[in-house]
């Protein structure tokens, strides 16, 4: 599904827009991407000089993404770390502790790409796990229109999956397939709901390309 082979046109504006709001986040330095692929926005945290840390489930693609860390090293960037780590979501505070990240909250973005947020076992207990960090959170996910769900099944298509069906739940629009596919475009004021238990709020909300959402959250408290 990272392959941009499998991209509709629509699905890559969506991709080319979905860290713009990012851009002028102020004291950030450093994405955590959960769900990250190889690198899903590996360049574009080494374009801009950030710490990178990526967590994915799946090894190869995590092995895939610390072999290109040394086609995009940059000479005078040796000061920022950029690892990769193998893994879930619900696991993450283990991952914060063990890579040293206590205390660097300030300056992190834990962010939840191309709709990585819809596809998750355990929501409550992966945002639970992100909430404790103190770090801001951005999510980005599919809308739950009419438009972004005709877009998701035609994506999901070219990505090979059969049988598609959509589902309209309280929470959001859900697609699944015959191969198991089972994926949420999640309502924003669920998400907003989530956050909240773990006292964060909705920080900014950006349209990304008309078929999705960005929405970045931050500690009541911060």
């Amino acid at each position: 599904m990272f392959d941009a082979l499998h991209h509709t046109p629509e699905v890559a504006a969506y991709l080319g827009a979905e860290l713009d709001p990012l851009a002028d986040a102020p004291d950030f330095d450093h994405l955590v991407e959960i769900g990250c692929g190889s690198g899903l926005h590996l360049d574009w945290a080494v374009e801009r000089g950030l710490h990178y840390d990526g967590l994915d489930l799946v090894a190869q693609l995590v092995d895939e993404g610390r072999a290109r860390l040394a086609e995009l090293a940059r000479p005078h960037d040796h000061a920022r770390h950029r690892r990769f780590h193998l893994g879930s979501a619900e696991d993450l505070g283990t991952l914060w502790s063990a890579a040293g990240l206590e205390g660097r909250h300030h300056g992190a973005i834990l962010a939840f790409p191309f709709n990585c947020a819809g596809s998750l076992a355990h929501p409550e207990t992966a945002l639970g796990a992100a909430a404790r960090t103190q770090a801001r959170i951005y999510i980005s996910v599919f809308a739950a229109s009419r438009p972004a769900t005709a877009c998701r099944l035609a994506y999901y298509a070219r990505c090979g999956y059969a049988a598609l069906a959509t589902t309209d739940t309280e929470h959001g629009v859900l697609v699944t397939s015959l191969e198991g596919l089972r994926s949420f475009a999640y309502h924003e004021r669920h998400l907003v709901e989530l956050l909240a238990r773990s006292s964060y709020v909705l920080e900014r909300r950006s349209e990304l390309a008309g078929v999705g959402v960005g929405l970045l959250f931050a500690p009541a408290s911060g």
